[in-house]
């Protein structure tokens, strides 16, 4: 488990770097999850996962293998994350 301190508040950070959001609980979108959120293949991903979040847990080991530091993004942000996924999703 990671330690509780790590990844920091986030407190204060202007939204905006999500344009149009209205509503979405304040959650910051990293920079390097806004880079993903743009790649076409990732609205494919969300609806995947939106439909089976079981997936979720066989998608990360493979992404770590050829992307670690999304990875480390992904899981310093699971908020974030997970909001993105849900936008995919068409939640």
């Amino acid at each position: 488990a990671a330690p509780p301190g790590a990844g920091g508040g986030g407190g204060g950070a202007p939204p905006a770097l999500a344009p149009g959001g209205g509503g979405g609980g304040g959650v910051v979108i990293p920079p390097e999850l806004q880079e993903l959120r743009n790649n076409p293949q990732f609205a494919q991903l969300g609806q995947m996962i939106a439909q089976n979040p079981a997936m979720l847990g066989q998608l990360l080991p493979a992404l770590q293998q050829s992307h670690p530091q999304l990875v480390e993004v992904i899981r310093q942000n699971p908020q974030a994350f997970m909001q993105m996924i849900a936008e995919a999703g068409g939640a």
